[in-house]
């Protein structure tokens, strides 16, 4: 991502009537303000798995596509949706509570206006310039107002540009003049502009800079400075290898920044002073070669130190730890969303409860309705109960005679990628719960694999629970069909995906025009498993307590899943509840 610095504040007040809330913010769980002090969201960043919910549900939040209604050949900049605005609002909240300024930051209606227009100027002249005039292309007043007052990127639309303007990375900012303009504590009111285009590097994006509150009365921080990354837990995603730390009235021209590492000294390079953005501020580079620090194989603190910092007639020395964590790494002993309560109910119902987890604001629950799944299939009658994906130019299902049919499922490569056969519905597994198959892996290139893969609710990624691998030579093909009995008892109380894959992601592969070709598969069973008859629409808890009144007798499940600021979280495990 291109930028260009900030040029000094100008004297400007923006317009701020029809502000829009904060996205996400729930009256009910965090006020704006208290007592007249801004509050917003917050977040306890001295709390590990705080910090990690925050992150997984508020940071990791997708914007929606096709997000843009203007025109380029007319000049048009149109407009954004809602809710990819939103989107970018809530990311550049997530920095600001991380960073323990006021999260609250709005929509400015009029400033998204100029700064749309800004954007397309941006995008239609392939260039960037706070200062344009009649001879660039879509040129308009609102495109010079707001080109005049606004962060100004290429490379990224939405939350992506907000996490591109605080790395600030590249030589012409090395004084992360965007990184503090969003971090500043006074700002309340913004514009957002984007514009996506067909080639990536060509995106433009903007935020309004100022709103007429610079240099007001400053709000109430956390830690009085403003640092990034901030003192407690960070994902290492966003720990950029330019580090700063800002204080109004500050003199860091004689200032030092120390950094250990484990206790001895962590080089660092401080970058050239630059005051005219944002607060005062001393900025240096970690010795990191990527737009981040690599993830960390345990969790990793570093120890700031900055000494010499001038504040009137005083001279003041700073210190904090930042802990560097990989957020898809839970804590030993971290819990996820439970419901507590009877395993056995009348239909009267019952009441449950919802344990509150760190950094949640609030909880949801659903019931789930299930049927016993005995699953018993082969190819003679189609699909069934599977569904396929992949090249889909060969025969899947194929004449082959094996121990008790005359058909079997076929999985080859005609290209790279995957071919999947999935169960076309989720189960929930028990402590019973096995999958058995019979298979016969044919002529195959040494970077062919087959596999069984589950996927668990709430999880991010796929887990192999079965794997065969072939020598590439056509001695090593299976010659005959032989069984395979997969135990999923460890994934008992979870609702899954699962499905056979047959992958190939690069080298050698033979093609299925012969039918000694691939990985063919017959008599699948699912034993001790529930289908879903029927889900229940997500429901607030009140007070981490709600009341269950089941519909009918059976087999029932019970579900929970964190809010944080009306966001939802990852879905807990499924408590058993028999309703008699």
């Amino acid at each position: 991502m291109r930028f260009l610095p900030q040029p000094a504040l100008l004297s400007l007040l923006l317009t701020a009537h029809a502000l829009c809330a904060p996205v996400g913010e729930d009256e009910h769980e965090q006020p704006s303000e208290i007592n007249g002090m801004r509050r917003g969201w917050v977040i306890d960043t001295q709390d590990r798995e705080a910090v990690r919910l925050f992150w997984r549900v508020r940071y990791r939040a997708a914007p929606p596509s096709g997000f843009w209604n203007g025109n380029l050949q007319d000049c048009n900049p149109g407009e954004t949706l809602k809710a990819h605005r939103e989107a970018s609002l809530a990311r550049i909240n997530w920095f600001r509570a991380m960073a323990g300024v006021p999260a609250d930051v709005q929509e400015d209606p009029a400033a998204t206006r100029k700064t749309q227009a800004a954007t397309l100027v941006v995008m239609a002249n392939h260039r960037i310039s706070h200062d344009i005039d009649a001879s660039w292309r879509c040129f308009s007043d609102d495109a010079k107002e707001g080109a005049s007052n606004s962060l100004l990127g290429m490379g990224a639309n939405g939350p992506e540009a907000v996490t591109n303007f605080m790395r600030d990375d590249g030589p012409e900012n090395a004084a992360v003049h965007h990184r503090r303009w969003l971090l500043y504590p006074q700002s309340k009111f913004i514009g957002l502009g984007d514009v996506p285009n067909a080639d990536k590097a060509q995106d433009a994006s903007g935020f309004t800079a100022f709103d007429g509150l610079y240099g007001s009365n400053r709000p109430h921080v956390v830690h009085d400075y403003v640092a990034w990354p901030p003192p407690g837990w960070v994902p290492y995603e966003v720990a950029f290898p330019r580090w700063s730390f800002s204080l109004p009235g500050a003199d860091f021209s004689a200032a030092t920044v120390t950094v250990e590492l484990a206790g001895a000294p962590f080089a660092v390079q401080i970058e050239p002073p630059n005051d005219t953005a944002g607060e005062p501020s001393i900025v240096w580079r970690m010795d990191a070669a990527n737009d981040h620090l690599p993830r960390p194989v345990r969790d990793t603190s570093y120890h700031i130190i900055i000494d010499g910092v001038k504040l009137g007639s005083n001279v003041r020395r700073f210190a904090y730890d930042v802990k560097v964590f990989d957020p898809d790494a839970p804590a030993p002993g971290k819990h996820e969303a439970i419901v507590i309560g009877p395993a056995h109910i009348g239909a009267a119902g019952a009441i449950f409860a919802v344990p509150p987890q760190p950094g949640a604001t609030g909880s949801e629950w659903r019931a789930i309705y299930l049927q016993p799944l005995p699953l018993a299939q082969g190819a003679e009658h189609g699909y069934g109960a599977f569904s396929y994906a992949g090249s889909n130019d060969y025969p899947v299902i194929q004449a082959q005679v094996v121990a008790s049919s005359k058909q079997a499922f076929r999985l080859a490569h005609t290209h790279l990628g995957d071919e999947v056969l999935a169960l076309a519905q989720p189960i929930v597994a028990t402590a019973q719960t096995h999958l058995s198959f019979k298979s016969r892996r044919g002529v195959a290139g040494s970077d062919e694999v087959a596999n069984v893969d589950v996927l668990v609710e709430g999880r991010d990624d796929w887990e192999t629970v079965y794997t065969q691998r072939s020598d590439g030579t056509m001695a090593s093909a299976e010659k005959e069909f032989s069984a395979h009995q997969v135990d999923l008892s460890p994934y008992a109380g979870r609702l899954l995906q699962l499905r056979f894959r047959y992958a190939f992601a690069n080298g050698s592969y033979f093609t299925p025009d012969d039918a000694r070709v691939g990985w063919y598969l017959d008599d699948i069973r699912l034993d001790g498993a529930y289908r879903v008859v029927s889900m229940g629409e997500p429901t607030r808890s009140a007070g981490g307590k709600f009341e269950f009144k089941p519909e009918r007798s059976g087999e029932w499940r019970l579900q929970a899943r964190p809010l944080v600021y009306r966001a939802a979280g990852d879905w807990g495990p499924l408590a058993a509840v028999t309703v008699e």
